[in-house]
């Protein structure tokens, strides 16, 4: 009787020599990946409350090149008890006249955050969520890259 053979290991079919090319293409591509990593956005996560809580920020989006996409600019308080309040504008082209046309904007209500997301409901019943991302030099931004700049200390009343 024989004894039970170990298993083949696996070999390798491709016997060809790596270049020197070839391996520094492939040690470059592994630092680009690197630097990559080391500077990509990355979900915001449990700091954001403090980030928020207690400072008024100004944040914008949308390019306002035509009327299904406005120019939307605010600054929004976000106080420590969870309650914010906002004021801005929306600006869109004016067609017939030259120029833009803006609608003010104000609104009030809760926020809180979970996760990477920014939640809010506002008072009038609207509620939105938001996801935002950590840049590498600290600032926050929503996917579209639009940052939130803070402005000070919200005035809370």
């Amino acid at each position: 009787m024989r004894a039970p053979q170990p298993a083949a290991l696996p070999h390798r079919t491709d016997r060809r020599l790596v270049t020197f090319p070839e391996r520094r293409a492939a040690r470059l591509n592994g630092r680009l990946l690197t630097a990559l990593l080391l500077f990509a956005p990355t979900p915001a996560s449990a700091e954001l409350d403090p980030f928020f809580a207690g400072y008024v920020y100004q944040f914008g989006y949308g390019s306002g090149t035509s009327s299904n996409n406005p120019r939307v600019e605010l600054t929004i308080h976000y106080c420590g008890d969870g309650r914010y309040y906002s004021q801005g504008q929306s600006c869109r082209p004016n067609l017939i006249a030259q120029g833009y046309q803006c609608t003010p904007l104000a609104d009030n209500g809760q926020w809180r955050t979970d996760g990477d997301q920014l939640l809010w409901r506002s008072f009038q019943g609207n509620s939105g969520a938001l996801t935002l991302l950590r840049q590498s030099d600290g600032s926050v931004t929503d996917p579209r890259g639009n940052p939130f700049i803070r402005l000070g200390p919200a005035a809370c009343r």
